[in-house]
């Protein structure tokens, strides 16, 4: 039964983290080396998940080892929003709790860790999604004129 659970879990989060990732592509030219990062991010989730299931500690620690170094990595720098900088360091600390659980071959624990690992993912794509984006999108907004003089009154209203 808890196999089950494991695996319904994983199926989830898969998806879940998959369909985030395809509505927060950065608009840059960063975009490719960042999608690069988010697979393997997500390519490593999965390697849990699997590690989980069939209670292999040691794909369970390499995958959270792996999850630590892209977290390391100053190749995922994408955004100086401090929100953004807390989810990633946040990453990184539920990456360190997998690998100790791991290590000590704490299933339950490993779960708990994996489980924050994936919050953490789902909810800064979500910050990404819907903050970040409509940060970025707001249009740029120009200085009125102000009138000089009185002949300048007919002429108040900004001309593109």
């Amino acid at each position: 039964m808890q196999r089950k659970v494991l695996l319904g879990a994983g199926l989830l989060a898969t998806v879940g983290v998959a369909f985030a990732m395809g509505d927060s592509k950065p608009s840059s030219s960063d975009a490719e080396p960042q999608d690069a990062i988010m697979r393997a991010k997500l390519a490593s989730t999965q390697s849990v998940v699997e590690g989980l299931v069939e209670k292999d500690f040691a794909m369970i620690n390499k995958a959270g080892v792996e999850l630590l170094k892209m977290c390391n990595s100053g190749e995922w720098e994408a955004n100086q929003d401090a929100t953004y900088a807390d989810y990633r360091e946040q990453l990184r600390r539920q990456s360190r709790k997998l690998i100790e659980q791991a290590g000590v071959r704490n299933l339950e624990g490993a779960t708990y860790a994996y489980l924050g690992v994936l919050s953490t993912c789902v909810d800064c794509h979500t910050h990404c999604r819907d903050v970040l984006k409509i940060a970025n999108d707001t249009p740029r907004l120009r200085a009125v004129p102000i009138p000089t003089t009185a002949s300048d009154n007919d002429d108040a209203v900004v001309r593109e």
